[in-house]
């Protein structure tokens, strides 16, 4: 298959939410990671082309870059939103430490008044004098609350 025209297909899974052919597919398949991504088609009925589309997400993935907004709707260590690369594969190690390794960005945001701080939450904060989580946060304070 062509992968510009398979890629083609998972930009308009991603951008056309409200379209029917969109809501089908994620009834039929479903989705993960707050609905951004399609589930594989993993089934053995028949050749199924959305099992070609979704086998190449990971393919494509590097080349998306997610805008914030209020955060809800994006993972914090899944999804590509601050910097480049993942936090969770940039952080193996705070992420095997993270308490909700689902969390959204909103979840480890809190707003105040004017701003806004970064709040991860870890099972364990022994690790403060670590390179990496001074790296850490030092990469999310390049990112706005």
């Amino acid at each position: 298959f062509n992968a510009a025209l398979l890629g083609k297909w998972l930009w308009r899974f991603l951008n056309e939410k409200g379209n029917l052919w969109r809501k089908v597919v994620a009834i039929k398949y479903g989705t993960s990671n707050f609905g951004w991504y399609p589930s594989k088609a993993n089934g053995s009925y028949g050749c199924s082309l959305w099992r070609y589309i979704s086998n190449c997400w990971e393919s494509f993935l590097p080349f998306f870059y997610f805008k914030v907004g209020d955060g809800a709707s994006i993972s914090f260590w899944h999804n590509q939103w601050c910097g480049e690369g993942l936090l969770k594969d940039l952080f193996p190690n705070l992420f095997a430490l993270a308490e909700d390794r689902e969390a959204s960005v909103a979840d480890y945001r809190m707003r105040g008044n004017d701003s806004s701080v970064w709040v991860p939450i870890f099972v364990r904060d022994s690790f403060v004098e670590d390179d990496s989580f001074l790296c850490f946060f030092s990469k999310l304070s390049e990112t706005i609350p």
